[in-house]
């Protein structure tokens, strides 16, 4: 766990992570907040997927991601850089093609994170966890053409 999450969910939870029993997150489940976000780019989504990805947006990303941490709603990221929400795009992108192939090869958690974490930090945490300093598995993709789906009700990674 990154310094900065351990560091985010002690401020939360008012008490050293080391008092914190962890809970397995699933992959169903890790996607499934993670796919909120999608409703964060949407609005954006025809500018963002016209740009390049590039590396010097990254450490802005991060900023952002702490910045949504502390203030989880969309106009935390008003004042962000379009590279940076290319960034940010991508990782999210990345992580969910991720998650997809640990469930597809029967891995059933993804994540862990503190039990007692209340719903509403549970995407800024996972966010602090996964993409916040994210090292993209794959290169960048060519996202012109990205179209952000609904969540269906019943979400299925296959």
């Amino acid at each position: 766990m990154s310094e900065v999450a351990e560091l985010y969910f002690e401020h939360i939870l008012g008490k050293p992570l080391e008092e914190c029993l962890p809970r397995d997150v699933s992959c169903k489940e890790t996607c499934a907040i993670l796919w909120q976000l999608n409703d964060i780019f949407r609005p954006h989504i025809h500018r963002i997927r016209t740009l390049e990805y590039f590396s010097e947006k990254e450490e802005e990303a991060d900023r952002a991601i702490e910045v949504f941490a502390f203030n989880p709603v969309p106009q935390a990221w008003d004042n962000i850089s379009p590279g940076a929400w290319r960034v940010l795009l991508e990782r999210q992108q990345q992580i969910l093609v991720a998650i997809n192939v640990n469930e597809i090869k029967g891995r059933e958690n993804f994540t862990f994170m503190p039990a007692d974490l209340p719903e509403t930090y549970l995407l800024p945490g996972l966010m602090l966890l996964l993409l916040h300093g994210m090292k993209l598995p794959w290169p960048p993709d060519d996202r012109s053409n990205l179209e952000l789906p609904e969540a269906p009700e019943n979400l299925s990674l296959h």
